[in-house]
């Protein structure tokens, strides 16, 4: 798979190499080329062009699929869930009357073979790029809103944004006119380093579902670019994901000091997890905002990630946050891990329900002055009642609240090895 030049293949099984690749002209139109002999094609010889007539089980919005066409995927089954509500673009039909579907590039360009039914137009709000306009070729590659939608015609009312010479203005715009933006706005999967260097994580945008930017970190796995050749396979490695939160006026995970580079437990880290640490936006004393756990719901989608080794673990702050965002979505997390956290007395019955089947790890110190030992006690009781077999504390001395980051994630690899036992049931 190459991110860069957008080539976007079937998932194979290992040893099996891709016989198609997909690409997309100049002009917004997919075509093909011929993995073993190059030989281009507008269609691949099993599927069928945009011109077939509709299947009888098209449904509702059969209209709308044609090749080309942004649309949204819908009503996936539980081995398929993860891809519900994320974005792409139709490539073609099937034999057997599935649609080709793609997923943007930053996810892994997967190409998912799709129930007709399984394709909804996109929402309102959604984010899109104009691309393949002859007659207002000026329009081309310029971002808009879809505030309504034309079932009968099978296009988008786009908003468009003011320009230098015009104020916003609408446009309808037929599906295949538009490329279908991922709020994974500017992830860019070719920024891999292959050493751990201070501040050199990147720093992406995410549009909430109410159209806010929000921030966050990512850092690729140190062998993330060279993973597939040292294992002397065709096939895309799927990596854990460790999603950080960070404490009050904290940073990102690799940016906490430039000191904390050299330590074992961040070098292990760096080679084995993509590291994901939102910008959290509130104050120690609010609750953290949704859109976290947004954000974690399309990255899992993408074809880089393993969406059964999904991890959440945060500092102080960001261990309250753990405890928050975990109980919100456990569904998410294979396992959690605060570290010198805190927690609003009145949610301990919400958070040791929600999590009572969470595979959870408590690190923190018994000398804590900032959030203090004692405090967290009940609710670490409240989870074993509720029958949560996988709780495991560890108990600091001689270190203080803010000595706890270096104590848990730094000094050895022992939360990182803890992570990997775990694993959410297979679709």
């Amino acid at each position: 798979m190459n991110f860069k030049k957008g080539v976007s293949i079937w998932s194979l099984r290992p040893g099996v190499a891709p016989t198609w690749r997909a690409y997309q002209h100049d002009t917004g139109a997919w075509y093909f080329v011929q993995a073993v002999s190059g030989e281009p094609a507008w269609e691949v010889p099993d599927m069928f062009s945009a011109t077939v007539e509709e299947a009888e089980d098209d449904g509702l919005h059969a209209r709308w699929i044609h090749v080309g066409a942004g649309m949204m995927i819908q009503g996936c089954s539980l081995r398929m869930s993860r891809f519900n509500h994320q974005v792409g673009t139709v490539l073609g039909r099937t034999r057997d009357r599935r649609v080709a579907f793609k997923l943007p590039d930053c996810q892994g360009g997967t190409v998912l073979y799709l129930r007709p039914r399984n394709l909804a137009p996109l929402e309102k709000g959604s984010v899109v790029e104009i691309t393949g306009l002859t007659s207002n070729a000026t329009l081309n590659g310029i971002t808009g809103t879809v505030i309504d939608l034309d079932h009968e015609k099978a296009r988008y009312i786009v908003r468009l944004p003011a320009t230098e010479h015009h104020g916003p203005s609408e446009k309808a715009v037929r599906a295949t006119k538009v490329v279908a933006r991922t709020r994974l706005w500017d992830l860019d999967v070719t920024f891999a380093p292959t050493f751990l260097q201070w501040r050199r994580e990147q720093d992406s945008l995410f549009v909430d579902s109410q159209g806010y930017h929000r921030r966050f970190g990512v850092h690729l796995p140190l062998r993330f670019a060279t993973a597939g050749r040292e294992t002397g396979t065709s096939s895309l490695i799927r990596w854990p994901l460790l999603v950080y939160m960070h404490g009050a006026g904290g940073s990102s995970f690799l940016r906490h000091s430039k000191k904390s580079l050299q330590t074992p437990g961040l070098n292990q880290c760096a080679e084995s997890f993509v590291v994901v640490s939102p910008h959290c936006d509130w104050n120690w004393k609010a609750r953290p905002k949704p859109w976290v756990n947004e954000l974690v719901v399309a990255l899992r989608a993408a074809e880089w990630i393993d969406h059964q080794r999904i991890y959440l673990t945060g500092c102080s702050m960001g261990g309250m946050g753990t405890w928050e965002v975990g109980a919100e979505r456990p569904d998410l997390y294979a396992a959690v891990a605060p570290v010198a956290a805190h927690h609003s007395s009145e949610r301990t019955e919400h958070i040791a329900r929600r999590l009572r089947s969470m595979p959870t790890f408590v690190i923190h110190s018994l000398d804590d002055g900032v959030c203090p030992h004692a405090k967290e006690v009940p609710l670490w009781n409240l989870l074993r009642e509720e029958g949560n077999e996988h709780l495991k504390v560890s108990l600091a001395t001689n270190v203080d609240h803010t000595c706890m980051f270096e104590r848990a994630y730094c000094d050895d690899s022992t939360i990182y090895e803890w992570f990997l036992k775990w694993s959410t049931s297979p679709e």
